[in-house]
């Protein structure tokens, strides 16, 4: 086997967000391993005219750019906004990666890497692709999930997009994640472990939309699978400022990140697979004051709905 072929592409759709992107595409060449590295850009079409201006900028930069060091950079042009639904751009570079690729490695356009980064995502995508406990690879580490001391990798439920590793074998399997509200033994479990994520997918369903972490996680709580991750973080996200389309302005805490500066991880331990992080960091795992309180919210409702059924049979 080549050595490139060690080396999985990397996948980022983007719009209008020219600072970040830059950010995110220079720290990425940086990395050991960009020069084997295939990195294949969504650029979208503006949606609004508000788009306009970081979207010109993003296209001259990447018109003028080369390809940075790696050993290709592929920019797909959108003719019109493919916008955030199933069809979507992110959703439309996966499917086209998987044509051609078993792995891929994804990043949102908003964060900043350690030049290690490649070098951990794709010793984790070789070591872990034929375990089935093993679903994917991250490369975000939170303070509160922070390890030192015990092996250079982790085990966790949680699942974070901000730079993913995932197979094409292991993305194929089922799961019917709405019966898992409707199923009242699989959705009191996932609230007893991570409430967070249970009352994230309760809306979720709700709202008929898609989000790929939340359905990672619910899968690994349920399953007793996993993400696995480095000891200490390998990116800082900067999207946190109310540009995203997701997230709103907060204090920005992910930018002070502390991520690691080395250009080479080293070989991963054999640790266990099972869970490192506690069980009481994992309870409280997405729950900020606004959540807490959207949980109990949204636990007292189905609670309700709960007595309903035992006087109606439903």
């Amino acid at each position: 086997m080549s050595t490139s072929s060690l080396y999985a592409p990397v996948l980022i759709p983007t719009l209008c967000r020219y600072e970040h992107f830059k950010r995110c595409i220079e720290s990425l060449s940086a990395c050991t391993g960009a020069e084997h590295t295939d990195v294949y850009i969504g650029l979208d079409y503006p949606a609004k005219e508000s788009h306009r201006a970081g979207y010109e900028q993003i296209k001259q930069y990447l018109d003028s750019c080369g390809n940075l060091g790696f050993k290709s950079l592929n920019v797909i042009h959108r003719p019109h906004n493919f916008g955030f639904g199933p069809n979507g751009n992110a959703m439309s570079l996966r499917r086209e990666a998987f044509k051609k690729y078993d792995r891929i490695i994804t990043s949102e356009d908003d964060n900043e890497f350690s030049p290690c980064f490649l070098d951990f995502m794709n010793q984790a995508l070789a070591k872990y692709q034929d375990d089935d406990r093993v679903r994917t690879v991250g490369a975000w580490v939170s303070s509160h999930h922070r390890k030192e001391g015990e092996g250079n990798i982790q085990f966790t439920y949680s699942t974070s997009a901000w730079g993913l590793g995932i197979w094409k074998h292991k993305e194929q399997q089922t799961f019917d994640y709405s019966e898992v509200i409707r199923d009242k033994k699989q959705s009191w479990k996932l609230f007893k472990m991570v409430p967070g994520c249970w009352v994230m997918l309760y809306r979720m369903i709700n709202r008929g939309v898609n989000w790929g972490d939340v359905k990672r996680e619910t899968y690994n709580c349920l399953n007793n699978t996993f993400q696995v991750r480095p000891y200490r973080s390998l990116v800082r996200n900067w999207g946190n400022d109310g540009s995203g389309a997701h997230c709103v302005a907060d204090n920005n805490r992910f930018v002070s990140a502390d991520i690691l500066g080395s250009k080479t991880f080293g070989e991963l331990d054999d640790c266990e697979v099972k869970l490192s992080v506690s069980r009481t960091a994992m309870f409280f795992h997405n729950l900020p004051p606004r959540n807490t309180l959207r949980c109990w919210l949204v636990l007292a409702k189905y609670c309700w709905i709960f007595v309903q059924s035992l006087f109606t049979g439903k």
